[in-house]
């Protein structure tokens, strides 16, 4: 990789990368891993991803965690512990703790927040025939 310039190979190993992440973030995905599964060097896979998604590796997972626990916590027959384990946290204190972190609020006010918001939604008035 020159400096500014990613080559269309590079930019292949980017994609089947985030296409790994996609499919996998409920695992335990390291870089290590990431780089030994698309075969480039560390620095240089670190640099490129960064430069073609603007985030890091690390950043990049875990929004992909977040937004699919998003859609599972409006599912009440999961609990928050389920949720961060079907979506890649350890625990649900670190779940938690990073969902807090990343939203400005946690899980369980989220949960909260979605009913209230559809409680709220108003339906159009239905046109009765005479």
């Amino acid at each position: 990789m020159i400096k500014g310039h990613v080559t269309p190979a590079e930019t292949a190993k980017v994609q089947q990368a985030i296409d790994y992440i996609q499919k996998n973030y409920t695992t335990d995905i390291s870089l290590d891993g990431l780089v030994e599964e698309v075969r480039l060097d560390r620095k240089v896979f670190r640099q490129i991803f960064k430069e073609l998604t603007g985030t890091t590796v690390h950043a990049y997972l875990v929004d992909v965690r977040m937004s699919r626990a998003k859609e599972d916590l409006a599912n009440w027959d999961l609990s928050i512990d389920q949720v961060a384990h079907r979506n890649g946290f350890r625990s649900q204190s670190h779940f938690t703790k990073k969902f807090r972190q990343l939203m400005g609020i946690a899980p369980n006010g989220f949960r909260l927040q979605l009913i209230h918001s559809k409680a709220h939604v108003v339906e159009p008035p239905q046109l009765t025939s005479a």
